[in-house]
């Protein structure tokens, strides 16, 4: 009996936030923004050519490296011969990196 109460309480309640949003008598709606137009190149330009600007641009079109493009790379360098010397340099690298 006491769950049945608590149920209808919660669904109440939930329906009572849940109605429509009607404007609420003397208060006015916010003004919405004007449109903005979009800056002229030659302000544009301008701007970009600040030095914050050049700081703040976001990184280069160019792709970014993935393990294929090393692949070719690693075939020539790595060979029965030197594949021990490369595996202590990586060794090397990767402990130095982990203790800073």
């Amino acid at each position: 009996m006491i769950k049945t109460v608590l149920i209808a309480v919660l669904f109440g309640l939930a329906a009572a936030g849940c109605e429509s949003n009607k404007p609420t008598p003397g208060v006015k709606p916010a003004a919405k923004p004007a449109a903005s137009q979009p800056a002229p190149e030659a302000s544009k330009a301008a701007k970009d050519s600040t030095p914050a600007a050049k700081a703040m641009a976001g990184p280069d079109d160019a792709p970014l490296p993935v393990p294929a493009d090393f692949e070719a790379e690693a075939d020539r360098q790595i060979t029965e011969k030197t594949y021990k010397a490369e595996l202590e340099k990586i060794e090397k690298a990767i402990t130095s990196a982990a203790e800073e």
